[in-house]
């Protein structure tokens, strides 16, 4: 492989990390993301010819869509042909498969089996119901992450998932004889046999030992008790026999039916998604009461969330060109913005809520009318990606900060391009204005945050460069009342400036990975990160304590904004989901 391989001029081939007669598998960097991401990309040999039009079906659409917002399974990024190959690039996990836990602390006791298997069971049991079975279920394919410190499973058959497109492109699937299920050699496949795979790996991670070797072909029955390294108790072993039975009749029937043999309550574990909740202080006790999401195929992640002034409408920015305008009250959509040609990057309501800026990866800024849904205008000029927008406080100017490394002001009654500001050595993630106004603060990959003095419009002056951050900085936010602005960086911190002196007041050290997004609320007294680690998380402004982590999303939350009552907090996620947290006291 050409260590400059790239595939759809977006997905860099790095490192081949397994191969079979049908496939192989790369891990990779998407380079079309705002900050490079490892992915693992699939690519299948195609032996048909029919290779006209290639398009995944809406049925095949949704079931990706589902997949990606159970919070079982890596989320499939892209599917899509080039050069005589299928290409499926999922999520990058960062953890350790069973295999490797088994190699490094070797064999498993009864009590960690029966905690595996009450984490592997709930994402099963959502898959049966949804009417698909995973079947390549392999030590290999179950990871720990690290960044919760619990079970995934990894590749799905894609046959079940993309059942019309392997039909068409004359596509099969490779599968482990060593974990399968009689029945699914013989291309016979049910939901036991999923659950038969599972109590496979069991016996091996009990063992240590192969599953060929467990097996007593002559007898046609399995021996694993005779390798046991210690005795385990009767009621677990008829568990894992009846996981194990040959014929599929004497199996368990489900998920569910396992959960309630090692478990006096299973519906403690049989939920859908994680919960959204909130742990640490009872002032900090924030509950999840709603989620927002489309019932669609291909929505993707969402990028950017803003709130009107009046406080009863979000508009949500998509992967997918689209924006979309949710009514808080009814909890349904008003409307769909149409009119970009790529994703949609970042959003703003005007300061009267009539108006939305959007801003691209078309490299447009775009003004819509929030009653009729329709496009009031488009500016142009950025030469890139455009990150982020936001309107001044007195609603006359638009900031739109650009990866073609230049801030523009924008006369918002006229439409007029001001000016343009340079200054950055690098892409520009963010913008926002100071509460008076005479201030404008951009943030940058080259891992400055320049403040800019605004008051003459035609030539904005570079007043400060703040340069404590180790890696690029990518969410920025003004205090509403105090000299203070929060900054965020992929170096997995927040710094609190004094804007006016600028000195460093605290540096915020708790999430695992890139801080994406930053809000005060308007009270002041709470900042509020979103980060790469799926978490949010609330700060005492004054202390820099945290105060609340709130856990719900499966993916990166990408935006957060903020009620004025500051009693709602409103999250857009890669995980394609809006949730409104609500305070409890």
């Amino acid at each position: 492989m050409s260590k400059n391989m790239k595939v759809k001029s977006r997905y860099h081939l790095l490192k081949l990390l397994n191969s079979d007669a049908l496939s192989k598998t790369f891990l990779a960097v998407d380079e079309g993301e705002e900050i490079p991401q490892k992915c693992v990309t699939k690519q299948l040999k195609i032996s048909s010819q029919n290779l006209v039009n290639f398009e995944l079906t809406e049925s095949e659409k949704l079931t990706i869509q589902r997949i990606n917002q159970s919070g079982f399974f890596p989320n499939i990024i892209d599917v899509f042909l080039e050069n005589e190959r299928l290409y499926i690039v999922t999520e990058f996990i960062e953890g350790v498969n069973l295999e490797e836990i088994l190699e490094n602390q070797g064999v498993f006791n009864e009590s960690q089996l029966w905690r595996s298997l009450n984490e592997l069971l709930p994402a099963l049991n959502w898959l049966h119901e949804s009417n698909l079975i995973h079947q390549n279920i392999k030590p290999t394919n179950i990871i720990r992450t690290n960044i919760n410190n619990r079970y995934r499973l990894l590749d799905i058959n894609l046959s079940q998932l993309l059942p019309q497109t392997f039909s068409k492109l004359g596509l099969n699937s490779f599968l482990s004889a060593e974990y399968s299920a009689p029945e699914q050699l013989k291309g016979e496949a049910v939901f036991a046999s999923d659950l038969y795979s599972l109590g496979v790996i069991c016996i091996h991670l009990l063992t240590g030992v192969t599953p060929f070797e467990l097996f007593d072909a002559a007898n046609n029955c399995w021996i694993w008790q005779d390798y046991l390294p210690t005795k385990t108790s009767g009621d677990f072993e008829r568990v894992i026999n009846k996981l194990i039975a040959n014929d599929r009749a004497r199996r368990f029937s489900s998920a569910t039916e396992i959960l309630k043999a090692i478990n006096p309550d299973p519906l403690a574990y049989l939920v859908a998604k994680p919960q959204d909740r909130s742990v640490k202080s009872e002032a900090g006790k924030w509950e999840g009461v709603e989620t927002l999401y489309l019932v669609k195929s291909g929505s993707g992640s969402i990028n950017s969330v803003a709130l009107n002034p009046q406080g009863n409408i979000t508009a949500a920015a998509r992967d997918d060109k689209n924006i979309e305008l949710w009514n808080l009250t009814s909890k349904s959509q008003i409307s769909t913005l149409v009119g970009h040609k790529s994703a949609v990057r970042a959003v703003a309501f005007s300061l009267d809520g009539k108006a939305i800026a959007s801003g691209s990866d078309d490299k447009t800024v775009k003004l819509w009318n929030v009653e009729t849904g329709k496009e009031i205008i488009t500016l142009t000029g950025h030469t890139n990606s455009i990150r982020s927008v936001v309107y001044s406080p007195c609603g006359n100017f638009l900031a739109s900060g650009s990866w073609d490394k230049t801030i523009k002001l924008w006369q918002v009654d006229n439409f007029r391009e001001i000016c343009t500001i340079p200054g950055h050595k690098l892409q520009v993630n963010a913008v926002d204005f100071s509460p008076d106004g005479k201030l404008l603060a951009s943030a940058s990959c080259d891992r400055t945050v320049n403040l800019w003095d605004i008051s003459s419009l035609d030539a904005p002056k570079l007043v400060s460069k703040l340069t404590k951050h180790l890696w690029a900085v990518l969410a920025i936010a003004f205090h509403p009342h105090q000299a203070i602005l929060a900054t965020a960086s992929d170096d997995k911190t927040i710094n609190l400036w004094n804007y006016e002196t600028n000195q460093l007041i605290n540096t915020i050290s708790a999430h695992s990975w890139s801080v994406v997004s930053l809000a005060f609320t308007p009270d002041g007294s709470t900042l509020i990160s979103g980060s790469l680690d799926s978490k949010i998380k609330l700060w005492l402004v004054n202390t820099g304590a945290e105060i609340a982590t709130l856990l719900g999303h499966t993916d990166a939350v990408h935006s957060i904004c903020v009620s004025l009552d500051s009693q709602t907090i409103i999250s857009g996620s890669k995980d394609q989901n809006i949730k409104l947290w609500q305070h409890l006291n």
